[in-house]
């Protein structure tokens, strides 16, 4: 049995690292990323938006011209990520009472030519004005942001006049994904997948000291 042993430990760790991998992907799940009236450290003339419930003060100005809210990373598999198709909830306070006259586009910054590109199939599901909160479930069919492209919140005020703002004090207006997200800006699978080839590595190595110790006795 013993000349078995570095075979059969291989083989149980392989399935504790399949088992361990398929559950994370199995639990990808929605994120939420708060906006920020903070410009975004890698591209000028955006905002930024942070995944989670961050400690945030102030507001934006939305005047004639749109505000975009970009994640703090891009996109970072060579293939880029895919969301598919699910629906996303955008959750905004406005100061001025300008929901009438707001539109909001989710989609993609494109890095190279610094524009921004909405998701092509969309629909807007639900809305909802009360006591200054404006929420938009809005559809998306299946997305993929190309790598090093950011994921990307688009907010215009269509008759803009002076006070009309977007509040982030807080962490009230903010933006969720589909509880089909892969995991933006790096997917689950790749971390499972790189942290399996580190365990494997590992395994490798405790299995050559065994031999390595039967050996020398």
């Amino acid at each position: 049995m013993r000349r078995y042993f570095g075979i059969t430990s291989g083989i149980v760790l392989v399935v504790a690292i399949l088992v361990v991998g398929t559950f994370a992907v199995a639990n990808a799940d929605s994120q939420k990323w708060s906006l920020k009236n903070q410009t975004h450290a890698e591209v000028s003339g955006t905002q930024e938006m942070q995944k989670g419930l961050v400690a945030i003060t102030g507001s934006v100005d939305v005047g004639s011209t749109p505000v975009h809210w970009l994640s703090q990373s891009s996109a970072q598999p060579d293939s880029g990520i895919t969301f598919t198709s699910g629906g996303w909830l955008i959750n905004l306070t406005l100061q001025g009472g300008w929901a009438t006259d707001c539109t909001v586009e989710v989609g993609e910054w494109d890095s190279s030519s610094s524009t921004f590109i909405p998701f092509s199939t969309t629909a807007v599901t639900s809305f909802k004005f009360t006591n200054n909160v404006y929420e938009v479930e809005y559809h998306a069919g299946s997305e993929t942001i190309a790598k090093d492209n950011f994921l990307a919140l688009r907010v215009s005020n269509n008759t803009p006049v002076a006070g009309e703002k977007v509040t982030c004090t807080g962490g009230v207006s903010w933006i969720m994904s589909p509880t089909s997200d892969p995991g933006f800006p790096v997917p689950e699978a790749m971390t499972i997948i790189l942290l399996s080839a580190g365990l494997l590595g590992l395994g490798g190595f405790v299995w050559f000291k065994r031999r390595k110790a039967q050996n020398a006795t």
